[in-house]
């Protein structure tokens, strides 16, 4: 089975930062404010934590 880019997204997360709590929907919905998900980079990890804070 192939891996969605939410779920690699949350692997690579959950690598980075392993005592940070977050989800597969928190994932999911910071996907949904990204324009072109075709060049995330690890520059996004840094930005999906901040958006895991707010939310």
């Amino acid at each position: 089975m192939e891996e969605s880019l939410s779920e690699y997204m949350l692997r690579r997360f959950c690598s980075a930062y392993p005592t940070v709590p977050i989800t597969l929907s928190k994932v999911k919905a910071y996907l949904d404010t990204v324009d072109d998900w075709r060049e995330l980079d690890d520059s996004h990890l840094a930005l999906l934590y901040n958006f895991n804070l707010k939310k």
